[in-house]
C-alpha cells in the first residue's frame, strides 16, 4: 500500500467524506456529520485535502415555478421522445435494477467510482423499501433506452427524531406514519444523471430537466419545504452550476483526505 485515502464507507457509493464545514446543517439521511475537531486531528496526522463533496440545499417554494416551467419546455419539444416513469411498490425488484444500470454508467467516470454488484443493490433496494417513496424515483427513456434517472429521498433522520434509537415495540410503525402518513419538510436528492451515451446531448439535458422539475413537484405535493442535493463532487461543475440555478445555497462539505504512506 502507497496511500492512505478516507474516509469512505467501504467505496465512495455510500457515506463518504468527513463534515469540515455545515456543522449548524440538519444531519441528512445517509450523510455523514462530525464535530469540527476531527479534521484537525486527521490534519494533524499528515492527512490533506484530496477532493471535496458538497452539498446544496433548494428551497422548494423558491424553485417550483421555474422548474416547473423548463420541465414542462423540455417535454413540450421531446415530448413524443422522452417517456417518464415512476418507480412503485409493484414494480420496484424490476425497476430498481434498471437505476442500477444507469447508476454504474452514469457515476463511472467519477472520481474513486466503484460499480454497484447486483448482490449489494438487492441488499440495497431491500434496506431502502420501507423508508422511502417509490414514486420518488423516476427514469426518462427514449424508445425504450434508459436516459437518465433521478431519485429523491425522504429525510428518514427527520422521521427518527424523537424515537431515542427505540424501533420496537411502536417506534417502527411511528417511522413508518412520519415517512408515508404525515410526511416530512426534508428531503435528499442523491443521485440526478445520465447515461454517459446522453452527455452533452439537447434530449439528455431535457431528459434530466424533465425529471428534476418533476421532482420538486413531488416534493411540493408531499408537503417538503427543502431539498438537499448531496452529494456531489466539487469538480463537477455542471452539475453544481445546475443545482445553483433552481436556486440553492452551498450547505455542506466534506472532505476525502489523503496520506503517503
Amino acid at each position: 500500500m502507497r496511500l492512505s485515502r478516507g474516509p469512505f464507507s467501504l467505496t465512495i457509493n455510500h457515506e463518504s467524506g468527513l463534515l469540515v464545514d455545515g456543522f449548524d446543517a440538519p444531519h441528512v439521511v445517509r450523510t455523514n456529520h462530525a464535530p469540527p475537531f476531527y479534521a484537525r486531528q486527521i490534519e494533524r496526522l499528515g492527512y490533506r485535502k484530496a477532493l471535496d463533496l458538497v452539498a446544496y440545499v433548494c428551497r422548494v417554494a423558491e424553485a417550483r415555478s421555474r422548474e416547473r416551467a423548463r420541465a414542462s419546455a423540455a417535454l413540450k419539444r421531446y415530448g413524443p421522445e422522452i417517456g417518464i416513469e415512476r418507480l412503485s411498490y409493484r414494480t420496484w425488484s424490476r425497476d430498481f435494477k434498471r437505476v442500477l444500470a444507469l447508476y454504474n454508467d452514469a457515476w463511472a467516470d467519477n472520481a474513486w467510482a466503484t460499480p454497484v454488484s447486483d448482490s449489494e443493490a438487492s441488499f440495497i433496494a431491500r434496506l431502502m423499501l420501507p423508508a422511502c417513496r417509490p414514486g420518488w424515483i423516476r427514469i426518462a427513456s427514449v424508445k425504450g433506452e434508459d436516459v437518465a434517472l433521478a431519485v429523491q429521498i425522504p429525510d428518514a433522520n427527520e422521521a427518527l427524531a424523537g424515537l431515542r434509537g427505540k424501533m420496537l415495540p411502536i417506534g417502527f410503525l411511528k417511522f413508518l406514519w412520519r415517512i408515508h402518513v404525515r410526511g416530512v419538510k426534508r428531503s435528499r436528492a442523491p443521485m440526478t444523471g445520465i447515461a454517459r451515451k446522453w452527455r452533452n446531448t439537447k434530449v439528455g439535458a431535457s431528459a434530466v430537466a424533465a425529471l428534476v422539475g418533476q421532482s420538486i413537484e413531488d416534493a411540493r405535493a408531499a408537503g417538503v419545504e427543502e431539498i438537499e442535493y448531496s452529494w456531489m463532487l466539487e469538480t463537477n461543475v455542471d452539475a453544481i452550476s445546475a443545482v445553483r440555478a433552481l436556486p440553492s445555497r452551498l450547505s455542506r462539505t466534506f472532505r476525502i483526505y489523503e496520506r503517503p504512506l
